[in-house]
């Protein structure tokens, strides 16, 4: 901290000639950088009355509560007491007895750029000028105030604490409060050997004697710190930082130990069915086949000869085999069930196929009641009419149609289909091009594109749909003198057909009679020109073929 004086302005050596905030004197900062003041300290005391130069005056004044001000910043609010003594001096401007009055602390907090000169005020009472008021006055013409140099910047950085990517270093202005980085460290976690299972397997074999177990600490990043053993103030990501001091933040972490299990071997007995593993020798209920040890421990195998029941599940289809029960191996039945657009694949102890897979004659081994559930190819078409199907790919097993113009495949629930590798080919003078793909062949059902991925989730069957593979202009003129103007014109698909809605609002013309319209009216085959006419029909029209006879079509 630093001290600096500074001038107070000599106005009549009393503040209570006016109410409110009065100048006291001005403070120019003359450090190259900027300050931060912390107080301000005048001399000052209460008088009873009013005081002009020259008068008498006793130390009875009453104590008052009064601030400073730099700035728009206020000071805390101090009491102050009465001069100590009476009498005045002209010649050097103040009480004599009143110099010892004492010094009054204004804590303040401002801040001053470098060069800059500020004006410090003291709130006066109430603005009596009478014998009778109280007043505050000084005592001493000076002040003083306590301030700090303080950087434009500070910087905020980052230690992981053993962890990894921690974020950036930050810059903080003075007095401006910083967002922290929402970057979160990660800390790695670590192992240590901790457990050895020994395996007895009670009368059977066992291949393995022994496993040992791991202690996992898993680490999870919980704040920033301000030291490096988590102590002190703390910060959460994307927190406030509102300090103007440099600092470093450490990674705090919590740290949760686990025992991992291990996975227990297989053990075999002839005559006997494997059960698990259990801490007694006795057990005869079955055990487990992961286990968590808490410390160095024997583990023995459990045995029991029993009988199990294996029950087959159409899984959609029908006609499952009727269920079968015996001591394992027990023979998968042969018997096939069936369901529409599907193909039997296999048996699956799950219904989604992540289990273990069976065919039929396979042989089942396993330790207890099982469900198998059939699992299906499920039928993929694809194709249309009139023309071929061609496929690009590879990945698909497919069988064409007699004529080419489908492919069928049994594929895997879940198999990815790229649309991209599929065609469908027209004959070149139908006009037709592949548009698209829909469950439907109107086009009414679900419409899949010629560059989707689709993944099978039951049988589907797609259909071409086609696009005109032209369209063509049909131009309406007015039939006017001595300028024929287009009206509007349309797009036609090639091979289609004018309808009535394709025709506009007849058009009018003063004196003349609309007759209707003459053109082409077959089917679209080319740009086509259609005009009103005026008067009575028919009408000759050169062609390509010709000279013909046109009857206008009246569009009413």
């Amino acid at each position: 901290m630093a001290t600096s004086n500074f001038t107070t302005f000599n106005n009549d050596w009393t503040y209570c000639a006016q109410e409110g905030y009065i100048s006291a004197g001005t403070f120019k900062n003359t450090n190259s950088s900027k300050i931060h003041i912390s107080s301000v300290s005048l001399w000052l005391g209460t008088l009873s009355g009013y005081v002009n130069a020259g008068d008498t005056t006793t130390g009875n004044g009453k104590p008052i509560s009064t601030t400073v001000k730099i700035g728009n910043t206020i000071s805390t609010a101090v009491n102050v007491t009465a001069v100590t003594g009476t009498g005045y001096d002209s010649s050097v401007g103040y009480y004599p007895t009143h110099k010892n009055n004492p010094e009054y602390k204004f804590p303040i907090s401002a801040t001053v750029n470098p060069g800059a000169t500020v004006t410090i005020y003291v709130h006066a009472p109430n603005g009596i000028n009478t014998s009778t008021g109280n007043c505050l006055t000084k005592t001493q013409n000076k002040g003083t105030v306590t301030y700090e140099v303080v950087p434009d910047y500070y910087t905020v950085s980052y230690d992981a604490n053993g962890g990894t990517g921690a974020p950036a270093s930050q810059q903080k202005i003075h007095d401006v409060n910083l967002t922290l980085s929402s970057t979160e460290p990660k800390k790695a976690s670590t192992s240590v050997s901790s457990y050895r299972v020994t395996f007895n397997a009670n009368g059977g074999s066992c291949d393995v004697a022994y496993r040992d177990s791991t202690k996992t600490t898993t680490y999870t990043f919980i704040c920033w710190a301000a030291n490096k053993d988590g102590s002190g103030t703390t910060w959460f990501p994307g927190g406030t930082y509102r300090q103007n001091a440099s600092i470093t933040l450490y990674a705090s972490y919590v740290g949760v130990e686990t025992q991992d299990s291990i996975g227990l071997p297989h053990a075999s007995r002839p005559g006997y069915v494997f059960k698990g593993w259990a801490e007694s020798p006795s057990e005869t209920s079955g055990g487990t086949l992961w286990y968590t040890p808490q410390k160095n421990i024997t583990l023995y195998a459990t045995w029991e000869r029993a009988s199990i029941t294996i029950t087959y599940n159409a899984n959609g289809g029908s006609g499952a085999p009727s269920n079968q029960s015996g001591v394992p191996p027990i023979t998968i039945s042969s018997t096939i069930p069936t369901r529409s657009n599907c193909k039997f694949k296999c048996w699956n102890t799950r219904s989604d196929e992540s289990g273990t897979s069976y065919n039929p004659g396979d042989a089942y081994n396993g330790f207890s009641n099982v469900t198998l559930y059939a699992i299906w190819l499920y039928k993929f078409t694809i194709g249309g009419t009139d023309g071929t199907v061609t496929y690009s790919g590879s990945s698909l097993s497919l069988t064409y149609s007699a004529d080419n113009s489908t492919l069928t495949a049994y594929l895997d629930k879940g198999t990815h289909i790229p649309l991209s590798e599929f065609r469908f080919n027209w004959d070149s003078y139908s006009g037709k091009t592949l548009q698209s793909w829909n469950t439907n062949t109107s086009g009414s059902g679900t419409s899949y594109s010629l560059t989707q991925t689709i993944q099978l989730s039951s049988a589907l069957a797609l259909h071409a749909i086609a696009a005109p593979l032209h369209t063509y202009t049909v131009s309406f003129y007015d039939g006017k003198s001595p300028v024929n103007s287009v009206i509007s014109s349309i797009q036609k698909p090639y091979g289609s057909e004018l309808v009535d809605s394709d025709y506009p609002t007849p058009p009018t013309w003063p004196g003349h009679k609309f007759s209707g319209w003459v053109g082409g009216y077959s089917i679209v085959m080319k740009d086509m020109t259609i005009t009103a006419m005026w008067g009575s029909s028919p009408v000759w029209i050169f062609t390509t073929s010709g000279w013909v006879k046109y009857s206008p079509k009246e569009k009413k």
